[in-house]
Formats: C-alpha cells, structure tokens, sequence
C-alpha cells in the first residue's frame, strides 16, 4: 500500500537519459503522478483512489488515453500486494524419524504420482512410490488417522502405517504407507471360490475384532470425539452426543410420527439394549485392499464407537455406486456373520428419509416419481421396462415397489 506525507516522492527516480523497465512502461515525465497527487491529499493511498484520480483526470482532458495506460500499468506494479505467508502448520502425529516433512506432502500434494483407484475418494494422492497422503478441510481426516493407528495397536487386521498427521491452515492431511493391488470392488469377480473363501475368512476375522473392542466410557462417535459421520447421519454429520442414551433418543425423534408414539418401544423405536463397539462405518468391498493374498483395511474415516446394528445396517444398505456395485454374493455371505439386525436396520432406514437427508433435500418418493415420469415422457419402452430402469434407485431410497412412488 502506498503512503505519502506533505509532499509525495516518486517511489522510483527516472530521468530522461534512463531506460525503463521491461516490464513497466513509466510514463514520460513525472508530470502525470503530479497532476495526480496533487488531489491526494491523504496520509496513506488506496489503489482505487489512485485510479479515480486517473480517470477524472482523463475526463478532464488533462490525460491523453496513452497517458492514462502507462500510469495505471505503474500503479498496477508498485501496489501490487505482496505475497502472503504460508499458513502454519501444526503437526498432530509423527513417527520419531518421518521420511517425509509436512512441506514436502503439501507440494507433492498438488502434484501427484496418481490418484489410486480405492474407493471413491478423490482425495487420495499416491506422492511418491511408497506414500500416500489423504487431504481434506474437516478434521475428520485426522481422526482418520488415529484411528488406523488405533487398529494397527489392538488388534491385526492390516491397515496402513500412518507415518503423519498435520494440519496447514484450514487443511488436514495424513500420509500412510501405499498398499498396491486393486480393490476387492473389482477383483471380486474374478476371484476363484478359494480366493474367495480366503477374503471372507479374513472379512470375519476382521469384524469380530472390531466387535471385540469396547470403548472407555458410554460416548458414542469417533475415536476423539466431535460429530458422527456415516449414512445414518445427515450429510453434515451429527452429535456429539454426550451418551448412548443421547444419540438413542436423537435416532427416535427422526422416526415417523407413528413410531414415535408406540405404545411398545421395543418393537418401534431404538434402545440401548445393544453394545456399543468399534465401527468401521463403511465396511465394503471398495475400502478393501487384496495384496498377495492379504485383504487391506482402508478409508477409516467414519469409524468410532457405535451400536453394534449399525455395521450390519451400514452393509445392508449399501450399493455401491453407479457402475461400481456392491457384488451382492459378498454382501449376502457378509451379513451372515452378524446376529439378525434387520429390526433395527429397518428403524434406520426410517429415520428422517436418509437417502433425502444424504443427498438431497427432497423426499425420497419425490425423486423416484420425478424419474420415472421422466422416463416414460423420454421414451417409447413400455412402463414394465420403465420401471426395470428405476429398480435400483427405487431400492436404494427405501421404497419397495414402484407401488409406493404412484401412491
């Protein structure tokens, strides 16, 4: 920002005999700047005062258009705002001798090997050959973090080394160990049946580890607190809650009214009859890893201490994406290694509309009966194959038959 006292010195010294710079033309005299500062008379100057005076000037015919050019193209480089500090950054974990500084991930961060294809994250950057690092602006992504070094404490399901965890300004990072092989999303279906009895070995294996952790006290949510994210929260998470109780009572006052008032709660409404245990929160084929035989854990960024229902609820609702499916013979075989929680995936799956509160703001029925009207006014099939076509997102919302979405 310019300043100036009683009377302005030219922040540059030119006379004729000088060449200008390359990149800043000056103009001719120092005649313009006086005609300019002489209606200046403040303390300190603003870059837009500077151009008023040019351009009241020019409309006074006091400056010829050239003129008018070359002084704002000065102005332009002696106002030009310098450049501003990095943000701080603050390491939150770190391995007695890290391989990598925080500096380096934040540059490698914008430049990267590649964005391995595990899951859906497009968050996730592969920044050297052994490394990746995870980047978000929640702090979830730290939670993240300590919870795979959490896992990687108690118990042995494979999950990658974290090696840090900082923060730079409003972003959060973690960089763990890269894992090659391509996820069980993929590979499922070129697995032989011996392959594939070995992943679900391992899958029950992992779960009744999970299940085996207890947390310290009756607080449910993520490792160090804060909200609660995963599908059976709304799409900015939810909580904290201070209890199990809590968190009971807030799943009730989300149920249609009718559950709500049922003079029976234990048919129609959420208890704290169940455990709470360690949940991964999306516990699906695309979050799992197959290395030589070895099946990965990753993507641990909705876990946390929840009722034992809901990793079965989590799974059974589950379809993937659009051309990324859930196979649903791994789903079937994984469901069966959990008690039957279809009551209570049922009384999540009536909270508050999640697929609305997940995705959109409108009702799920709305978004159904909106499709399939669209369909048939796009096309000449008839209404059977119409309704094949909306199948999938009439499941995925919760309405059963197409039945519900004309009612």
């Amino acid at each position: 920002m310019l300043s100036t006292t009683d009377s302005y010195i030219l922040p540059f010294s030119m006379t004729p005999t000088e060449t200008p710079s390359p990149t800043c033309t000056p103009p001719n005299t120092t005649e313009t700047f006086s005609r300019i500062f002489s209606r200046l008379a403040l303390p300190r100057l603003r870059q837009w005062e500077l151009y008023r005076a040019i351009y009241d000037l020019e409309q006074e015919g006091l400056l010829d258009a050239a003129e008018c050019y070359r002084t704002t193209r000065v102005i332009n480089e002696l106002v030009k705002p310098p450049t501003p500090p990095p943000p701080p950054i603050h390491v939150l974990y770190s391995k007695e001798s890290p391989t990598i500084s925080p500096d380096e991930v934040v540059q490698l961060c914008m430049h990267p090997l590649d964005r391995p294809k595990t899951g859906l994250s497009i968050r996730l950057n592969r920044i050297t050959e052994s490394l990746v690092a995870k980047r978000s602006p929640t702090p979830a992504i730290a939670t993240e973090g300590r919870a795979m070094l959490f896992i990687r404490e108690h118990t042995d399901i494979p999950v990658p080394d974290v090696h840090l965890i900082f923060s730079m300004g409003c972003m959060f990072y973690y960089v763990a160990d890269y894992i090659s092989g391509g996820d069980l999303q993929y590979q499922w279906s070129t697995l032989d049946a011996d392959s594939r009895q070995s992943v679900l070995r391992q899958t029950e294996h992992y779960l009744k580890e999970l299940r085996s952790l207890l947390p310290p006290g009756d607080t449910p949510g993520p490792l160090d607190g804060g909200m609660c994210r995963c599908r059976w929260f709304s799409e900015d998470g939810a909580g904290p809650f201070a209890s199990h109780q809590d968190l009971v009572d807030w799943w009730n006052s989300l149920l249609p009214a009718e559950r709500r008032h049922h003079t029976n709660a234990g048919d129609g409404q959420f208890t704290t009859d169940y455990s709470l245990v360690f949940t991964h929160g999306d516990f699906v084929p695309r979050n799992f890893v197959l290395h030589d035989g070895t099946l990965w854990v990753v993507d641990w960024e909705q876990s946390g201490w929840y009722p034992e229902y809901v990793e079965y609820a989590l799974i059974a609702r589950d379809m993937g994406a659009v051309d990324y499916a859930t196979p649903a013979d791994w789903k079937e075989a994984v469901l069966a290694f959990f008690p039957d929680y279809s009551r209570e995936y049922r009384l999540l799956c009536d909270t508050s509309n999640l697929a609305r509160r997940w995705y959109t703001r409108e009702e799920p029925s709305a978004i159904v009966a909106r499709s399939v009207e669209k369909l048939k006014a796009s096309s000449t099939t008839r209404d059977e194959d119409t309704e094949d076509s909306v199948r999938p997102l009439i499941v995925y919302v919760g309405i059963r038959t197409t039945d519900d979405v004309r009612n």
